[in-house]
Formats: C-alpha cells, sequence, structure tokens
C-alpha cells in the first residue's frame, strides 16, 4: 500500500504539451491580431508572459492583470495597434481547444489511478483548462 492516497498532478507540462499548445495558440492569436507568426515574435510574447506569470508566482501581480497585460505589452513592443483582448480571447480559445497529451500522460494516470485517488492541479485560466480535460481522454 502506498504512503500516499491523493496524488496532485500539474496539468501543464506534466499531463498536457503546453508548448506545444502555446505555439498553436500564438499563431491563432497572429492572424486574429494580424502581426507575423514569427520565431521572433513568439519568442517575444513568451518572454513578456513568463515575465508576468513570475511576477504573479511571487505575488505582485494579480492573474486578471497578466492575461490582460501581456498582449498590451507585447503588441506594444512590436508597434501593432491589433486589440489586445481580442488577441488575449483568441488565445484562450485556441488553448482551451489544444489538448495534447505527453507520451505516456494517459498511461500513467490509467495506472496509478489503480492505487491513488488523482486530482489535476493548475494555475492556468480554468475555462480553458476545464475544455482541455473534457477534450482530453483523462
Amino acid at each position: 500500500m502506498s504512503r500516499y492516497s491523493y496524488l496532485l498532478l500539474d496539468a501543464d507540462q506534466t499531463l498536457f504539451d503546453f508548448k506545444r499548445a502555446a505555439r498553436i495558440a500564438f499563431t491563432a492569436a497572429s492572424q486574429f491580431g494580424g502581426f507575423p507568426d514569427t520565431e521572433p515574435l513568439y519568442t517575444a510574447f513568451s518572454r513578456i508572459n513568463q515575465e508576468l506569470w513570475d511576477e504573479f508566482d511571487q505575488g505582485r501581480i494579480t492573474k486578471d492583470f497578466l492575461v490582460q497585460e501581456r498582449f498590451i505589452r507585447f503588441l506594444s513592443s512590436i508597434g501593432s495597434h491589433a486589440d489586445p483582448d481580442g488577441c488575449n480571447r483568441v488565445r484562450t480559445e485556441a488553448l482551451s481547444r489544444a489538448a495534447f497529451l505527453l507520451p505516456h500522460a494517459e498511461e500513467v494516470c490509467r495506472t496509478l489511478s489503480q492505487t491513488h485517488q488523482l486530482y489535476i492541479v493548475t494555475n492556468a485560466v480554468a475555462a480553458g483548462q476545464r475544455q482541455r480535460l473534457r477534450l482530453s481522454p483523462i
């Protein structure tokens, strides 16, 4: 018998391939916003997004601020006048449809669920994560 009855599994980069989903979501946002879908721009957006997540993790900003601010900063940095709220909405919607499991995630969950109660935890946008879970076999 295991020492732990419950196991907490992080959704992103533990079960779901968030890197793949995030790249696809950036493509959707770029199509909506009319800015180029290039690796340098994706890298710039990712850096800005990560800086904001770091501030959130430190308790310096709220998740609502992070979600609003990331495209404001990114679009400003590239001189775009695209709608930041629209870009964020499109990105979030695309993420919610990108339910790509990492290799062996389903198998690991099935095996562990025979001896443990599993719970998925996340700090991501709740509505998007719920949709990804509904679309996935887990």
